[in-house]
């Protein structure tokens, strides 16, 4: 789950407990990393006010699956 969703700043990204551990990577429309963190908690809190207006795609992985959503950065 992300929230907001449009962004301006700032998402909180809620995730199972079973895939605390996973990797989140989040990319452009053009496939560029623009982030990519560890998952140790179930709630994280993810700055993006650096990030351009548009739509990026967020996605968890986990060695048995991957979960993708798509955010959109709005100002």
């Amino acid at each position: 789950r992300i929230v907001p969703n449009p962004a301006s700043s700032m998402v909180t990204i809620t995730i199972p407990d079973g895939m605390v551990g996973s990797l989140l990577t989040i990319t452009d429309v053009t496939g560029r990393k623009v982030a990519q963190q560890q998952l140790n908690t179930s709630t994280l809190q993810v700055p993006v006010e650096t990030l351009a207006n548009g739509v990026y795609t967020v996605t968890v992985l986990t060695q048995q699956k991957s979960v993708t959503r798509k955010l959109l950065i709005s100002r």
